[in-house]
């Protein structure tokens, strides 16, 4: 099914070169540990799969309401924690609480505006959460066949086109 609108790719997805950013800018580890506060990041770090899963969802919705300018407590509603989801039920959930945060904005924002907005947060967000388990040593073969997959559900669920992922380790 092909989008009418024609929405870009995700093609600022990347996976990084360990411990090099191509902004040249700091982690988003090393930010952390510099002092720079993320507001309402809530990651577990309890199980492999949890944690990219956990990471990717909190980082493309904090893009999402910076980007947008939403208060973290408005937009905002969390599902009841299914550990055994898959990557369709998680893709699905984050794309409605992507959409409860864009219905803060829907009525003042032109809808192509804010098509590029959110696509450009969820760009961001996905960067964002792979350079962070890069930085924490987190980035395997599992990671990358997850990562690799909630791309792929993304792209079926938003019809956009993303960019093919590099093989773990290329």
């Amino acid at each position: 099914m092909s989008n009418p609108r024609e929405i870009e790719p995700l093609r600022g997805v990347h996976f990084p070169v360990t411990g090099k950013r191509p902004d040249g800018g700091a982690s988003p580890v090393k930010r952390r540990e510099d002092g720079l506060e993320r507001r309402a990041d809530r990651v577990d770090l309890h199980a492999p799969t949890r944690i990219v899963l956990d990471l990717i969802r909190e980082r493309i919705l904090t893009r999402t309401r910076e980007a947008l300018d939403v208060d973290a407590t408005r937009g905002s509603v969390r599902f009841v924690e299914d550990t055994d989801q898959t990557v369709r039920a998680f893709v699905s959930r984050l794309v409605s609480e992507q959409n409860m945060i864009v219905s803060e904005r829907r009525a003042a924002w032109p809808a192509e505006e804010l098509e590029t907005v959110v696509q450009r947060a969820t760009e961001a967000g996905m960067t964002e959460a792979i350079e962070i388990l890069d930085d924490l040593g987190r980035l395997d073969a599992a990671a990358y066949q997850l990562i690799s997959e909630v791309l792929d559900e993304l792209q079926r669920k938003i019809s956009v086109s993303l960019p093919p992922i590099p093989p773990h380790g290329s």
